[in-house]
């Protein structure tokens, strides 16, 4: 499908749309059951997330009824100590339910566009062979995101496109090795960062319909990812073509997209 192909945005999207036909209502399911067991933090980026607002626990405090300096103090860090708490159980829920989550949910929607597939591939992280691998290579992910963010915004933003594929390459292949799957996201991307942002901003108006409508995300984001999986394939093939990866490292059933 993609031989001498372009990078096309419109086409793409045309693919997705075409491809979701045959499982539009089942992929809204499968999103929304992704979306919930992920604390609502699923997107486009691949990523799952579940955060806590530091400012609540402040605007909790400042509203006691009292002000004895010693009780404030233990009640401060007794507010502290639980937001640590939920910031801690927050991170592993993510790095050992919420990835593998997102990586069975980029399989469902590869399988789904080139045959019929069961909700169960929503699990795939968990079951697709090597469920250690993809929790370390997602955490890494994760962490080097975050760890570029705390430089400045702009660094972050462009790691988190850098390592967009990753979930992809996990999903089609959980034995790939860490280092492997992150390189090999950084040699798909390279030279297409600002065409994926570009791609991204395209649904602009969409999520923007989708917000006011309260529930329209719900049936938006099939259509995002559908795009974005046709996006995958695209770049899985150039890299193919290229020979910057080999059939051995993609040898999932999607090899067919070649």
């Amino acid at each position: 499908m993609y031989e001498h192909a372009k990078w096309d945005r419109p086409v793409l999207k045309d693919y997705a749309k075409t491809s979701l036909k045959n499982f539009y209502w089942k992929a809204v399911l499968a999103t929304l059951i992704v979306g919930l067991l992920t604390g609502g933090g699923l997107n486009s980026g691949g990523g799952s997330s579940i955060t806590y607002n530091l400012e609540s626990g402040e605007t909790f405090y400042e509203s006691l009824p009292f002000h004895d300096p010693s009780a404030s103090a233990l009640v401060g860090f007794v507010v502290l100590v639980v937001v640590l708490i939920a910031m801690v159980l927050a991170v592993l829920y993510s790095t050992f339910i919420g990835n593998p989550l997102v990586v069975g949910h980029h399989r469902f929607y590869m399988e789904s566009r080139f045959q019929p597939t069961n909700l169960d591939q929503l699990f795939h992280g968990f079951t697709g062979g090597n469920y250690i691998n993809v929790v370390k290579t997602m955490f890494l992910r994760d962490l080097y995101i975050f760890l570029w963010s705390l430089l400045f915004v702009i660094p972050g933003i462009v790691k988190s496109y850098e390592y967009r594929m990753v979930p992809y390459i996990l999903a089609e292949n959980p034995n790939i090795s860490s280092e492997r799957a992150l390189e090999l996201s950084r040699e798909m991307m390279n030279g297409r960062k600002w065409d994926l942002f570009v791609f991204d901003l395209s649904f602009f108006g969409w999520n923007m319909l989708a917000s006011i409508i309260v529930i329209g995300h719900i049936f938006l984001n099939p259509y995002i990812h559908a795009a974005e999986t046709e996006v995958y394939l695209w770049l899985r093939y150039d890299a193919l073509h290229h020979g910057y990866a080999q059939p051995v490292e993609l040898d999932g059933m999607f090899i067919r997209a070649q």
